[in-house]
């Protein structure tokens, strides 16, 4: 059928080791008792990311963080220009367009995880060779001082990180633009 059998017992938990980080996979299984078995139950599940520089990927952008501050970078198209990026950051939510095409393209859009000082948030388009990026800085409202209170992700509804191989503690360092 297709389907590998990765545990027959009598045990309430398993464990499966060997995952890839950052990968969906699909699953399905069915218990037993003395009424007999139970119908197939499938589901689904994303193992998380392992964090890079205490952040991570979400869809358009990496991520990364110290105690105080989030910093996103963008892609952007070559021929982009910083009259062309609208941000709009609030406290819990941030937009990132591209006015400069037709129609405009939503670069980021999306629930914070966590809230930011929105008014503080600082932005630039910074160009290296033929890429163009934007760099998005947002503050923290809260100082993150032990690994389980640093941001998993930066959307809600994007892929966290592995927590347990985040910084400790404080993350040193201020990000700029």
């Amino acid at each position: 059928e297709g389907w590998d059998v990765l545990y027959s017992g009598t045990g309430f938990n398993y464990d499966f080791g060997g995952l890839t980080s950052d990968t969906p996979y699909t699953f399905r299984l069915k218990t037993f008792n003395n009424k007999g078995d139970s119908e197939w139950c499938a589901g689904t599940f994303e193992t998380r990311q392992v964090p890079v520089d205490d952040g991570g990927k979400g869809l358009g952008y990496t991520w990364k963080q110290t105690t105080q501050d989030v910093q996103l970078t963008i892609p952007c198209r070559p021929a982009a220009k910083s009259k062309d990026i609208v941000v709009t950051c609030k406290s819990t939510s941030l937009i990132v367009k591209d006015t400069g095409v037709s129609p405009p393209t939503i670069l980021v859009d999306g629930d914070l995880a966590h809230s930011v000082k929105g008014s503080e948030a600082s932005w630039a388009l910074q160009e290296e060779g033929a890429t163009k990026r934007l760099v998005v800085v947002m503050e923290k409202t809260e100082a993150t001082n032990e690994r389980k209170d640093h941001w998993r992700n930066v959307i809600k509804t994007h892929a966290s990180v592995d927590h347990r191989f985040l910084s400790k503690g404080l993350i040193p360092g201020r990000l700029e633009c």
